[in-house]
C-alpha cells in the first residue's frame, strides 16, 4: 500500500527508520495508522533510503508456496525496463541458517543440498540453478525464500555476478552479491 512504512519494531533500534524507510502516506484514511511492512521490505526500503535512492520503488514480497511458474514470470516482468527507464532490482530473502535447527532426520540433508544449491546460483549468477530449486522440497524442509530466488533468476539468462559478502555470524549465512546483466530476460538491468 502507498501508505507502508518500514517497521523494526522488535529488533532494536534502527536511526531515522521514519526518515529513511517511509513511503508516502497521502492515500492514508485521516488519523489511521500506516500499514507495516514486513521486516525484509523494511531492510530494501531502508537500504533504499541510506543509498539516496530518489527513483520510485515498488514494494513487492512473495508468499513461500508462490508456484515456480508465476516466480519466474514475475522476474521477467519486473526487469522489463527501457534504456531510458531502466529497472534495477533489491532482492532481500531469507539467510541460510543452519536446516537442522529447523528440521530433522532425513531431510536434514535435503535441505543442506537445497541451501547449497541457492548459494551457488546466487553467488556464481546461475539463474538456472535457482530456477530448478524445488519447490515441494523448499516448502517440507523451511526455506520460504525459495520463490523470492526464483524471482531473481526470472529477471536473468546470464548475469554478471560478484559476492561482496559471505559469511554465517550466529550461525545465520548472510549472502551479499551484485548481479549485473549479461543477458537478461527483459529489456532493462
Amino acid at each position: 500500500p502507498a501508505d507502508a512504512v518500514a517497521d523494526f519494531a522488535g529488533y532494536g533500534p534502527v536511526p531515522d527508520v521514519a526518515a529513511h524507510g517511509a513511503v508516502p502516506s497521502a492515500d492514508r484514511e485521516p488519523g489511521s495508522a500506516p500499514t507495516r511492512l514486513p521486516l525484509s521490505l523494511s531492510v530494501g526500503a531502508w537500504l533504499l533510503a541510506r543509498a539516496g535512492a530518489t527513483v520510485p520503488a515498488r514494494f513487492v514480497g512473495w508468499d513461500a508456496a508462490t508456484p515456480s511458474a508465476v516466480a519466474h514470470r514475475w522476474g521477467r516482468d519486473l526487469a522489463g525496463g527501457t534504456a531510458d527507464r531502466p529497472v534495477g532490482l533489491l532482492v532481500l530473502a531469507d539467510g541460510f541458517a543452519d536446516p537442522s535447527r529447523r528440521v530433522a532426520g532425513r531431510t536434514v540433508e535435503l535441505a543442506d543440498g537445497l541451501l547449497a544449491d541457492a548459494r551457488r546460483g546466487v553467488s556464481q549468477g546461475a539463474p538456472d540453478v535457482l530456477r530448478g530449486l524445488d519447490a515441494e522440497l523448499a516448502r517440507a524442509c523451511g526455506v520460504t525464500a525459495r520463490p523470492v530466488w526464483q524471482v531473481l533468476a526470472g529477471a536473468f539468462t546470464a548475469p554478471l555476478a560478484r559476492v561482496w559478502f559471505d559469511q554465517a555470524p550466529y550461525g545465520i549465512g548472510y549472502l551479499v552479491a551484485t548481479w549485473e546483466p549479461g543477458s537478461p530476460e527483459g529489456t532493462g538491468s
